[in-house]
């Protein structure tokens, strides 16, 4: 689907007019145009690059289209990995952080199904921070992460899987 202009590999994309050698041309220009009339302008059609995973590879597209793609340092991967893993697992902890909160200053104890949750969160993130910590770039490449589901999300869940089961009533 991309057109290319052959000198430079530069993308020019479908729905944008350009000037060259001092001529305009319409935004439709490579929509309406011969394979003819582009091809002597110097725009080439070819299949968008295939990149590899940009979280573990760096890719350069040649002019010509070919993709070279390094990877990027263990210990960079790791470190962008370890600090989405603590922030995820803030993100699931701040929303009942004032439950903690409560329960410090008034005593009021947190519901058990919401400690249970914010103990699973936490050692889940140590879990994998400990998992990337420990891979080679391989093991990098292999991690998944499946955070624990919140008690209102296994309520949700439960209530949609139950509903599912039921059989529907038929209507007359």
């Amino acid at each position: 689907m991309p057109y290319y202009w052959k000198k430079t590999g530069i993308v020019q994309p479908l729905n944008s007019g350009f000037t060259r050698n001092g001529v305009q041309y319409p935004r439709n220009f490579i929509i309406n145009a011969t394979e003819e009339q582009r091809t002597e302008l110097g725009l080439v059609w070819r299949p968008a690059p295939v990149l590899k995973d940009t979280r573990f590879y760096r890719n350069h597209t040649q002019p010509d289209g070919t993709v070279v793609s390094t990877e990027i340092p263990v210990e960079e991967i790791k470190k962008r990995m370890l600090s989405a893993v603590k922030k995820t697992a803030g993100n699931l902890l701040k929303p009942t952080d004032w439950l903690a909160i409560r329960e410090a200053e008034t005593s009021k104890p947190m519901p058990e199904d919401w400690m249970d949750y914010r103990a699973l969160v936490r050692s889940y993130s140590d879990a994998a921070e400990e998992t990337i910590n420990n891979a080679d770039f391989a093991g990098l490449q292999e991690v998944k992460l499946k955070w624990p589901e919140s008690p209102e999300q296994k309520a949700a869940r439960e209530a949609l899987e139950k509903k599912e089961k039921e059989p529907a009533e038929d209507s007359e």
